[in-house]
């Protein structure tokens, strides 16, 4: 590793290679995104601070080591031979940790070749899942260890765990899709939808009358595949008059499970939008307040409704998209688990391992 003062020019610029040569493995920075952290498992964004901290932690790590080095000779009458590279380094240690040396070693080192980064870096890798335990090999089922250059910022906090005879999520399973080869067939949509890449470019449609345990479904899954989970609205998916602000499209990046809240009876789903969103192509989309990007859609789409929505075109692309999912038990009232969110919650690492049987079996 260079040397804090020896390898280093005492310059903006000398600060950004130091905060690069030291820090650089766990920071990355996007411009549309701002800084990147490194957290054991995966990068998460938002890590402005974390970068913040790491430039005050090599700042510290200079004053020390230049203390350390020039105290003796500072003690000195100026003219000693030295003292003039003792007082410049000693300067510059003290400069260093103001707000203004910090901000510009950040802005130098965001350039920086180690740091910089694009959002097309990231979550490139379909077949990865990150978790606390590791990182998952979708093709394999593996779980190895988690890897900075894997670049993955989405993960579930969920790890799997073998799931044992009589819990409460098979069961469930068993009551709200009783017939064997359905449930078999779910498993295996649910193991498609958790690759980040629209494979087959379908669109799996979940419909059946309340009652049937279909939020509860939905809801357990969400706990279990964290960041690759979204909820989109239904008035994403619908023809209305004005169109969505692109920030519900940018929900989608980096997810991989996206399920749309109830679709109204009798609502016409937006064809054109569906077919961008399922096609597999390049989309532009904007958070709020922030720039243009584009992304590779990583998501299956699932779309919640009581009843069929409509669908007025009659050519075969969007016709051949959508795979009907029926919901069709009916758990009466007095039947219904009122702490079923619970039991089901607690019990995410079988949910997640469901599915991960499931993409084995696709």
């Amino acid at each position: 590793m260079p040397d804090l003062i020896d390898d280093y020019r005492n310059t903006d610029a000398g600060n950004g290679l130091r905060l690069a040569d030291h820090a650089g493995a766990d920071l990355r920075h996007v411009a549309e995104w701002g800084w990147l952290g490194w957290q054991g498992w995966r990068w998460e964004r938002g890590a402005d601070k974390a970068a913040m901290r790491a430039w005050h932690a090599i700042a510290e790590r200079y004053r020390d080591e230049v203390d350390a080095r020039f105290a003796g000779i500072m003690a000195l009458p100026r003219g000693t031979p030295g003292r003039d590279v003792a007082e410049a380094h000693t300067k510059w240690a003290a400069a260093c940790e103001a707000l203004s040396r910090c901000t510009a070693a950040l802005a130098m080192a965001s350039a920086h070749v180690r740091i910089a980064a694009s959002p097309a870096d990231f979550d490139s890798q379909p077949y990865l899942l990150a978790c606390p335990a590791g990182t998952i090999d979708l093709r394999s089922g593996n779980l190895r260890p988690a890897a900075r250059a894997d670049l993955l910022t989405a993960g579930t906090p969920i790890s799997p765990r073998q799931i044992p005879f009589g819990c409460r999520w098979d069961s469930f399973l068993s009551e709200i899709l009783p017939d064997a080869d359905t449930r078999a067939y779910v498993q295996r949509a649910i193991g498609l939808s958790i690759v980040g890449e629209q494979r087959d470019h379908v669109i799996f449609l979940a419909y059946g009358t309340g009652g049937n345990g279909k939020g509860a479904f939905f809801r357990a899954l969400r706990t279990a595949l964290g960041d690759y989970y979204t909820a989109l609205p239904s008035s994403m998916l619908i023809e209305q008059q004005y169109q969505p602000h692109a920030a519900q499209t940018a929900k989608l990046y980096g997810k991989r499970l996206a399920v749309s809240s109830e679709i109204a009876r009798g609502k016409r789903l937006d064809e054109a939008k569906v077919k961008e969103l399922t096609g597999g192509d390049t989309v532009t989309a904007q958070y709020m307040r922030e720039n243009w990007f584009d992304f590779k859609p990583s998501h299956t789409l699932w779309i919640c409704a009581n009843d069929r929505p409509r669908v007025a075109g009659t050519d075969r692309g969007i016709w051949r998209r959508i795979k009907a999912v029926p919901f069709v038990a009916s758990i009466p009232e007095d039947q219904m688990d009122p702490d079923l969110d619970t039991k089901l919650e607690a019990e995410a690492a079988y949910v997640l391992q469901w599915a991960l049987e499931g993409c084995a079996e696709y």
